[in-house]
């Protein structure tokens, strides 16, 4: 009997699929499920009881402790634009020299923790219930700053006054997260639609620095998915990101889109033999990217 190989069947008629000569392929409902982004919603934030009990702690820990967080990921999300995605966790920003402070309370207060990379992130858990700690992007840029915390808008969660990460800062925090299996370009959408009267161009076009030509890709995209709303994101954002797109240079010479996503673009740093900017971002933090994540 001849051997199909495995593309054999999306080359073939329908119909000899229907005649039965090869069988349909089957993706299991629950594997195919899990594979889907959370559902949204227009909702105030809801969380499983479990949950909701584990991330009070974690806040009620990190208050008593005087230790400064800013929650971002899908509650600052919600904050500013009123959609509810159904989270794994939540997301606690601090800045670099407060990240052992943080682990320090949530351990003192019963979390299991750890530091997953030292460069950005660790996490807290109780059982299989955990909260994120971030402090940079995962790329290794845009520590969180003072600054953050200036512009950092109050909001009420679990009975107790939070802070939410600033609306710029967000928007930053989501500019690099266009992977193949994920891709927050749809938030940004809906942030700039949600608030788009709300952001501070000036201080949104300083704070992206040489990225200001990734932001204006944003910015054409939401144009061109909400052109009866084009305004949202005035003209003059737009020349001012185009300004500084013009006067910005790469300061990792010819090649970065691996900072968009390791697993898309490492392709080109091993096979293309393109630096690699991402060890060069370690290389700014730490001074040397060996043995450092």
């Amino acid at each position: 009997m001849t051997r199909l190989p495995a593309w054999a069947p999306i080359c073939l008629p329908a119909n000899t699929l229907l005649r039965g000569a090869l069988p349909a392929p089957r993706v299991p409902e629950a594997r195919f499920m899990a594979q889907l982004p959370p559902a949204t919603r227009l909702s105030a934030p809801a969380f499983q009881d479990e949950h909701a009990r584990v991330y009070a702690a974690a806040l009620e820990a990190l208050a008593d402790r005087g230790v400064p967080v800013l929650l971002g990921g899908a509650v600052a999300f919600n904050h500013y634009t009123g959609i509810w995605r159904d989270t794994k966790d939540i997301d606690l920003f601090c800045r670099p020299g407060d990240a052992p402070r943080v682990l320090d309370a949530l351990a003192e207060a019963g979390f299991r923790v750890e530091t997953v990379y030292e460069s950005w992130l660790g996490k807290g858990f109780v059982g299989d219930v955990f909260v994120d700690v971030i402090w940079r992007n995962a790329n290794g840029l845009f520590p969180v700053e003072d600054a953050w915390f200036e512009h950092a808008p109050p909001a009420t969660l679990f009975g107790r006054e939070q802070r939410m990460v600033p609306l710029e800062e967000l928007i930053l925090s989501k500019i690099f997260v266009a992977g193949r299996y994920r891709f927050d370009g749809a938030d940004i959408l809906h942030i700039l639609h949600a608030a788009g009267d709300l952001v501070d161009w000036e201080r949104l076009a300083k704070a992206c620095g040489e990225h200001a030509g990734l932001v204006l890709a944003y910015l054409h995209m939401y144009r061109w998915g909400y052109p009866g709303w084009r305004e949202r994101v005035p003209q003059a954002a737009m020349d001012l990101l185009e300004k500084r797109a013009l006067e910005s240079q790469s300061s990792y010479g010819p090649f970065r889109a691996l900072l968009l996503d390791i697993q898309s673009f490492q392709v080109d740093v091993d096979d293309w033999g393109m630096p690699d900017p991402h060890k060069k971002a370690l290389a700014d933090i730490f001074g040397s990217a060996e043995g450092r994540e």
